[in-house]
């Protein structure tokens, strides 16, 4: 950000941006600074942490400013569906998309003569086909300390996991796209 804050800087002699990077605690730090009134006018924050910073009426919706329409046609939907809450505006741009992959031990693969998934589907097969000729042998490892691989699987299939509607939070895993794991993306 530092890089982008410096080009800004050179290109807008008018309009002078500060970066501040704050500590591991940024959002408890964001949050006593909406509350005392001293928020920053822009701040980089995860996914995750977007409906509990709207409950602190930390945005503004965006979704009037040219800029936002223009920008969602280079933003893949699952990312854009992130930043506004059940279509009442727009809050957030993304930014950080953390790209997944998964990576293959071919040599197990081989040796249980398994063909590498294209799909979810044949990734499904697989693994029981893998299971059921050894037991003791996983094909992956789903760290339950990492909530974001989870996120990450399940926004990529269309789900929604928090919306807005009738002036209520609905916290929830919604999957908005006919097929949940039928397609199996690799980047």
């Amino acid at each position: 950000m530092d890089k982008v804050v410096a080009l800004w800087n050179k290109n807008n002699p008018d309009i002078q941006v500060q970066t501040k990077n704050i500590s591991n605690d940024q959002y408890g730090t964001l949050g006593n600074a909406l509350k005392a009134g001293k928020a920053p006018d822009l701040a980089q924050v995860g996914y995750d942490q977007l409906p509990s910073l709207r409950t602190q009426n930390a945005f503004v919706d965006a979704s009037a400013c040219s800029t936002a329409a223009a920008a969602k046609s280079q933003f893949v939907p699952w990312t854009w569906s992130q930043t506004s809450f059940g279509g009442t505006g727009v809050f957030a741009f993304p930014q950080d998309t953390g790209p997944m992959a998964l990576y293959v031990r071919s040599d197990i693969f081989k040796k249980y003569d398994l063909p590498i998934p294209k799909t979810w589907d044949e990734y499904a097969a697989a693994a029981q086909k893998l299971h059921k000729a050894n037991p003791n042998v996983s094909i992956t490892f789903f760290d339950p300390n990492n909530a974001e691989w989870f996120n990450g699987l399940l926004w990529q299939n269309g789900a929604e996991m928090y919306s807005y509607s009738g002036d209520k939070w609905h916290v929830t895993v919604e999957l908005n796209r006919p097929g949940f794991g039928r397609d199996l993306r690799l980047w």
